[in-house]
């Protein structure tokens, strides 16, 4: 959600802001599947971990401080979470 608002009030801080912006709100009608059957809670936490690496990216573009660490933090969580 605070993702949600950030490219909101920011936009620039991504190439497709209104991709992004439909995209989150997709994802938050899909939280409501697990929600409703506890079953596929574990899916749900799985794919949620891709955030870590979208918000970093984000970060990385916006941010100025800490460059270095948070280039280092995107290659780490995009190679493990998604290409592994």
């Amino acid at each position: 959600l605070a993702d949600l608002c950030y490219v909101g009030i920011f936009p620039a801080c991504v190439k497709s802001p209104n991709v992004i912006l439909i995209h989150h709100l997709v994802s938050l009608c899909l939280i409501m599947i697990p929600i409703q059957d506890p079953k596929f809670t574990w899916c749900l936490a799985y794919c949620m971990l891709v955030e870590i690496n979208t918000w970093l990216l984000i970060a990385k573009r916006t941010i100025t401080v800490g460059q270095r660490l948070m280039q280092v933090g995107f290659y780490i969580t995009w190679v493990a979470l998604r290409c592994v």
